[in-house]
């Protein structure tokens, strides 16, 4: 197969394992293991209508299972969530997700059962939106490390070693004349 992106290279490897006869979330958690870097994933399979799996690796963006009545959702944000139900969970870096919907089933790398706790957030948006931090501020902190990730993911790679700057104004000689950078 032919790509421009990691996502879609992880689409293919997803189907070449699903094609070969894999459980699609065996598949996943076969992939996962294969690729590098920090992500989530959810996937389907045309073949399995209502199912849907997903993982979070590394210091990735987020994946919210939310628990409704007679349905379970899968999003990334729980803001997308709340207009559909409060009672949650969240899945953590190295986590995956089986989910219909009568049943979410959570295991981690190794295919082991994950038990999890649905929580039931609070009614006011606002509160649950700030999670389990006293104020909107602590939670900033907290998550300035993925910010930072967000920031400069699809810029570095590891394979060369390098970063690509597009639109920045440098040159590679005014870069290397940098002597300090603050994030």
């Amino acid at each position: 197969f032919q790509s421009d992106t990691d996502t879609e290279v992880l689409a293919h490897m997803l189907a070449t394992r699903v094609d070969e006869g894999m459980d699609l979330l065996d598949a996943l958690r076969t992939v996962v293991a294969e690729a590098q870097g920090a992500y989530s994933i959810v996937a389907i399979a045309h073949g399995e209508p209502g199912r849907i799996v997903a993982a979070r690796v590394g210091n990735a963006g987020g994946i919210v299972v939310g628990v409704g009545d007679g349905e379970h959702l899968v999003a990334s944000d729980l803001g997308a969530l709340l207009p559909h139900t409060r009672r949650v969970t969240f899945i953590e870096p190295g986590e995956f997700a089986d989910v219909t919907a009568d049943t979410a089933r959570y295991v981690n790398a190794a295919g082991a059962t994950v038990h999890k706790t649905v929580e039931v957030l609070p009614y006011d948006p606002v509160a649950a939106v700030k999670g389990p931090y006293k104020h909107f501020m602590l939670k900033e902190i907290f998550e300035q490390p993925d910010a930072v990730l967000d920031a400069i993911r699809g810029r570095y790679q590891t394979r060369p070693a390098g970063v690509d700057l597009e639109g920045l104004p440098l040159d590679e000689a005014q870069a290397r004349a940098l002597t300090r950078v603050v994030l």
